[in-house]
């Protein structure tokens, strides 16, 4: 049997071994930066819909606008893509990042204010 070679069983665990501890430092630092991005991309969105809003504000007073009365005619407003980032729902007036905890409400104009986006979390 000369001139065959191959790993043997110590060999092969310490393989094993360094993809196990390779794994349990990649996968949650893998979470980590999707999570982070899905974070940016919702406030990125939210601050496109916050300079939507204050657009609308303007257009209002300026030129007697109607005022959106929801968070969907807001984002048809807006001049840029309304596509919510992945991982972000809108629901209720309520636009949510799911996994990363974040949620904003959109509150409708009342006789003494302006509509409002507002961080509820």
């Amino acid at each position: 049997m000369e001139g065959k070679q191959g790993f043997t069983l110590i060999e092969l665990l310490m393989i094993l071994l360094i993809l196990v501890i390779l794994s349990i430092v990649a996968v949650p630092r893998y979470i980590n930066i999707q999570r982070e991005v899905q974070e940016v991309g919702a406030q990125e969105f939210m601050c496109n819909l916050n300079s939507t809003l204050a657009a609308h504000i303007d257009e209002h007073y300026v030129e007697g606008a109607e005022w959106a009365k929801n968070g969907e005619e807001l984002m048809r407003l807006m001049k840029d893509d309304p596509k919510m980032p992945d991982g972000m729902t809108y629901e209720n007036d309520t636009w949510t990042v799911h996994g990363a905890n974040m949620r904003w409400k959109f509150e409708a104009a009342t006789e003494q204010s302006a509509p409002r986006i507002v961080r509820t979390k």
